[in-house]
């Protein structure tokens, strides 16, 4: 009978299982067009190309996309939200009761089923599949999802423009949408390189390039008082004990003192000098030493030691005085680590205890120290090195035996150079108590 009980339950059975089929269609949906945007975004441009040239139409309609791949990647992210809002509106309607009310157990039930699918469908698997085969994924799906998204597209610029003039409203600027750029390039890597994918000496570089980008000449120079610099008056015995002691081919030629510099003088000039028997005297050898200001930021450091004559330049702080030297094996040592092994008896730059607690040199550079300790960066100030943020935190020139607790850390100053601070001991609290 049309009517009975039993044909109303094989119907509400019908659509139950039309209504699950249809989530699992949209959430596979939602899946390739997150697996589509995170693929274009980590596919190298070159290997499209070089799939192209061979007649990859998949590769093709890939680099097409990437004309484009902002209002690309904010489609595809737009057909993911649709597809993942039309199965929540289908898990709604399959736990409703058939009275069009809802219970609340089945409800909550489905939220979280569709919550917790959509994370690994939608986000993990994909993020993980891209970083995997990039080009391949882009490729294959840039012809089968390709024109949904391109569909969309319309839609996903409108959108961005209206996203781009809210954010210009509340004081956005096109900076960070560089550095979410920068950002997501680091996610990737990390992802990489956790899953196996990524080489971690390679990624180790990477993470170096960025690291230099972001410090400025005052965390990069040999500092004022570890520059080995020539006096006009030095004897030649007095000059051949310099050149060993300094590890740069050129040093500074000052009169008395390193602030009335006269210029820089390579080497290899004096030392050829020297084997030729004549007299060791710098007329004729000094070159005009490069300047950088101490807060320059590494690419432009590096663009003006490429041009230096002496691969070298004299790093001045805002009054004009002399605080250091930069060198290009000073940018090579930031980008690859140090080359060349240290003295023993020069103490290491950080030291851990017995205790847990870290011995660290006051120079030790904060980006490092943000990662030894995993722990967020320190709001934004003038300090590149772990004494700068010292001094800023306590507002002065510490004392020996002052400390202060932040970011989770006990800090306490265990010795000072003058003014600088030489060494900081650093305990995190769970062992301090």
């Amino acid at each position: 009978m049309d009517g009975s009980p039993r044909t109303d339950l094989d119907c509400r059975m019908i659509s139950i299982v039309v209504l699950v089929l249809g989530i699992l269609a949209l959430l596979l949906a939602a899946s390739l067009f997150s697996l589509l945007e995170h693929a274009s975004e980590a596919a190298q441009i070159q290997h499209l190309r070089e799939q192209a040239a061979k007649g990859d139409r998949g590769a093709k309609a890939a680099l097409r996309r990437a004309g484009d791949p902002e209002s690309a990647a904010t489609a595809a992210r737009l057909g993911a939200i649709f597809a993942l809002i039309l199965a929540g509106a289908l898990a709604g309607a399959a736990a409703s009761d058939g009275r069009g009310g809802l219970d609340w157990l089945p409800g909550l039930a489905a939220v979280l089923g569709i919550a917790a699918a959509a994370t690994i469908l939608a986000d993990v698997a994909p993020r993980v599949l891209a970083a995997s085969r990039p080009e391949w994924f882009a490729a294959r799906l840039a012809r089968t999802v390709g024109p949904a998204t391109a569909a969309i597209e319309p839609l996903a610029r409108r959108l961005r423009r209206a996203g781009g003039f809210l954010a210009a409203r509340l004081g956005a600027r096109n900076a960070e949408r560089a550095s979410g750029v920068e950002q997501r390039i680091k996610d990737l890597m990390n992802a990489g390189a956790e899953s196996g994918g990524f080489d971690p000496s390679k990624h180790a570089i990477f993470k170096r390039v960025f690291r230099f980008c972001d410090r400025r000449a005052r965390a990069l120079m040999t500092p004022r008082d570890q520059v080995v610099w020539l006096d006009v008056r030095d004897t030649p015995e007095e000059i051949a004990r310099k050149i060993v002691l300094s590890p740069h081919a050129s040093l500074p030629v000052c009169d008395e003192t390193l602030d009335n510099l006269l210029g820089m003088v390579q080497m290899k000039s004096l030392l050829a000098r020297g084997a030729e028997g004549q007299p060791t005297r710098f007329k004729g050898l000094l070159t005009l030493p490069d300047f950088i200001y101490e807060g320059t930021r590494g690419p432009q450091i590096l663009d003006v030691l490429r041009k230096a004559a002496t691969g070298a330049a004299v790093v001045l702080d805002e009054y004009g005085s002399v605080v250091g030297v930069i060198t290009l094996a000073d940018v090579r040592d930031a980008l690859l680590g140090t080359m060349i092994e240290k003295p023993e008896e020069e103490s290491p730059r950080a030291v851990q205890r017995p205790d847990g607690s870290w011995l660290l040199d006051g120079r030790f550079p904060i980006d490092e120290f943000v990662d030894l300790f995993q722990i967020p960066r320190p709001a934004q100030g003038e300090f590149d090195t772990l004494g700068g943020l010292v001094v800023t935190k306590l507002g002065r020139i510490p004392r020996v035996g002052e400390g202060f607790q932040d970011l989770g850390l006990r800090f306490e100053v265990v010795d000072m150079d003058a003014n600088r601070v030489d060494h900081v001991l650093v305990r995190p609290l769970d062992l301090a108590r």
